[in-house]
């Protein structure tokens, strides 16, 4: 008898060290915003490109977030394709899904682009996401922007200013 309560005792002791591990490494998922890099490119330079994002606006099925569209277009120089290369770094133990960032828009931005793919960043790994968005050219590139993402269903959102380096 006195052996299995010692086995028990043990088991229980190994079950709840087993929960506080789990525990702590849910609680310290962690992921850095290492840098932040913006891009201008002038719309000009891919007319036919631009002309074809202006039409799907105006008809309803472009592909994105839309801030607004302006009451009249004007040509594609006076607009810029600004694009955020985002690196960020998983410093978890836990493997972080649906990595998304969202950029908070300024007077003058459009539009900003979908993002593709669904990324999942392994524990130690580090990625480069980007974000583009249509603005107007005279806009500057300084915005906030807020990544979420989840580990284990626990959502980790953090926000940054970015394009003011």
């Amino acid at each position: 008898m006195k052996l299995l309560r010692g086995v028990a005792f043990t088991l229980l002791f190994l079950f709840l060290a087993g929960l506080v591990g789990a525990a702590w490494v849910y609680k310290n998922a962690r992921v850095e915003i290492v840098s932040v890099e913006a891009v201008g490119t002038s719309a000009g330079e891919d007319s036919e490109g631009f002309e074809e994002i202006r039409r799907s606006i105006e008809e309803g099925t472009y592909t994105g977030t839309l801030f607004g569209a302006p009451e009249e277009w004007g040509n594609p120089e006076d607009y810029l394709y600004l694009t955020y290369h985002i690196q960020v770094k998983n410093n978890s133990l836990i493997p972080m899904e649906r990595l998304e960032v969202v950029l908070t828009p300024v007077q003058g931005d459009i539009l900003q682009f979908l993002q593709e793919d669904s990324v999942t960043l392994q524990p130690g790994e580090e990625t480069t996401l980007e974000i583009t968005l249509l603005t107007l050219r005279q806009t500057h590139p300084i915005r906030s922007l807020t990544l979420t993402c989840y580990g284990w269903g626990r959502c980790v959102t953090l926000t940054k200013t970015a394009g003011a380096e």
